[in-house]
């Protein structure tokens, strides 16, 4: 399992999504920030993660790094 919890640093940031690189095709993140299972349960099974479906995912990577990267297409399903 990779922890792709929401990274602190650029850097974390541009690891995190190549590791992503994996994936075949469009890596898509629906998220919501007020989803209340997310908020609630999830972090009592997974004590110290947050969920990526509760924010927006790979958007803060340099256009230098982006095509080593894995970019996801995010969708707020509020």
């Amino acid at each position: 399992m990779i922890d792709i919890s929401k990274p602190k640093k650029p850097e974390e940031i541009i690891e995190k999504s190549r590791y992503c690189n994996v994936v075949n095709g469009n890596l898509n993140n629906l998220y919501c920030d007020q989803d209340t299972a997310l908020k609630i349960f999830f972090p009592r099974v997974f004590q110290g993660l947050k969920p990526i479906g509760l924010y927006r995912i790979f958007e803060d990577i340099d256009e230098k790094e982006r095509d080593s990267c894995k970019l996801a297409v995010n969708y707020d399903v509020k």
